[in-house]
């Protein structure tokens, strides 16, 4: 199997093709004039692109349309010769003029090429917009399992047993918590899935009530905040993160170095953005994991930089979401 390519190049070729919206092509631009690494990278697809951006295609023929009806005429309706069963041009054998012309199949090809080049980005851009807004959806139901449980319990978030000095990245995982949602019949398996995460799947029925199906990473597309550390009461309606789609310097139950925090994004939706639900109830798509004017990364543990799996937030406030 070839290597994948990083999200990156994805967004620097629809970029030189003119394919992104606008929310990602300034923040793309951005990024280019932060990195003259990408610059470069993209002058390097622009030069591969050049060739195709400057071949013309021939001019379709002025009776192309009435060509090609007629031969579809010709095709469905075949004029029969008196006196013969076959139609015209039927047992010539090598000799027969061909059903299409090589100018015309020159031109159908172009216009195949046209309606590809116009309606296949189009159809990619409107699932990547499916997939982030079923993802959306899916933060949505958690809330609700969340207010539910927190209406039972004083306002507090599901806490399965986290507590300080408890490594969160390895021996217990901090998505217990959101599995406590399922056990109880608050969210649905599949909620706790995004669609951008292929490699992922719903948690199967019988494994539901299971507390070792925790252990399969595959069965939770989301991180929430950190119950080790302090965290906040539902009851207060703060605009304070509590879940998130995965954290990108946690992926895989091990840390990764990433070098520029402020833009590590998850590794799903192309690595764009992610969607993040805050403990008032809202859900915002976001392009960087800075989030508000305090400036507060939700994928770290205040100014925290090295980590080993017990730090934790350092307070309710400060949004740190793990797996």
């Amino acid at each position: 199997m070839a290597p994948q390519l990083p999200a990156i190049y994805d967004l620097l070729f629809d970029y030189a093709i003119g394919r992104l919206d606008e929310e990602a092509r300034r923040d793309l631009e951005r990024r280019l004039r932060e990195d003259p690494g990408l610059t470069d990278e993209l002058n390097k697809i622009r030069a591969i692109l050049e060739p195709l951006q400057t071949w013309a295609a021939p001019p379709p023929p002025a009776n192309l349309v009435d060509n090609v009806l007629d031969r579809i005429e010709q095709r469905r309706f075949p004029r029969m010769v008196a006196g013969s069963a076959l139609p015209p041009g039927e047992g010539r054998g090598v000799g027969r003029r061909p059903i299409i012309s090589l100018p015309e199949l020159v031109a159908l090809a172009a216009c195949i090429m046209f309606f590809v080049g116009v309606f296949v980005p189009s159809l990619s851009r409107s699932r990547y917009l499916a997939k982030r807004a079923q993802c959306t959806s899916n933060l949505a139901s958690i809330f609700s399992g969340l207010q539910s449980y927190a209406q039972a319990n004083d306002g507090c978030l599901p806490n399965a047993g986290m507590r300080a000095g408890v490594n969160w990245l390895r021996n217990s995982p901090n998505r217990r918590n959101l599995h406590i949602l399922i056990r109880v019949h608050l969210v649905r398996p599949d909620a706790m899935i995004c669609p951008s995460r292929p490699d992922h799947q719903v948690m199967p029925p019988e494994q539901a009530f299971s507390a070792a199906s925790v252990a399969d990473r595959r069965y939770f597309s989301y991180d929430m905040q950190n119950m080790a550390g302090p965290t906040c009461n539902l009851q207060d309606r703060l605009c304070v993160p509590v879940v998130s789609d995965a954290n990108p310097l946690f992926e895989g139950g091990r840390v990764h170095g990433v070098g520029n925090l402020r833009e590590a994004n998850t590794v799903a939706h192309r690595g764009t953005g992610q969607n993040v639900l805050f403990a008032d109830g809202h859900r915002e798509w976001t392009t960087s994991p800075v989030l508000g004017s305090g400036g507060d990364n939700i994928w770290t543990a205040g100014d925290v930089t090295t980590y080993e799996g017990t730090e934790v937030q350092l307070a309710a406030t400060d949004a740190f979401l793990v797996p």
